[in-house]
């Protein structure tokens, strides 16, 4: 089997699981709100997806010809691609926000203490 055939195969498996368990976004999504309910840790869905490209090279380790272990550690780790380029996208969107704050909100004042403080005797 060549590399297109992989991944066209890999593909295939994505559809599949798709129509069977919902669209992987959502599956993952899922599975993080779980995790982090279970353990009290938050996950992202790109730390999703990277976990479970992990788990499924892990489980290679006895069987290394394993092909579909092997296209769904692809699926994931394409997944974890997407999912870092939407984390990627949030953290711009963010960084504007927060450059339009900086322009808009007046500067704070440093709180006054003995060493900047102005009175009266002058």
């Amino acid at each position: 089997m060549n590399h297109r055939d992989i991944l066209s195969q890999s593909a295939n498996l994505l559809r599949s699981r798709n129509d069977q368990h919902g669209q992987e976004e959502d599956v993952m999504d899922r599975a993080c709100k779980i995790f982090e309910n279970i353990t009290g840790v938050e996950m992202s869905l790109y730390e999703g997806a990277m976990f479970m490209h992990a788990y499924e090279m892990a489980r290679m380790k006895k069987n290394r010809r394993n092909m579909q272990g092997l296209m769904a550690s692809i699926d994931y780790l394409a997944l974890s691609g997407q999912f870092a380029s939407a984390d990627t996208a949030m953290d711009e969107a963010e960084e504007d926000i927060r450059e339009m704050a900086m322009k808009l909100a007046p500067m704070p004042r440093p709180p006054v203490t003995d060493t900047n403080r102005v009175d009266d005797q002058g």
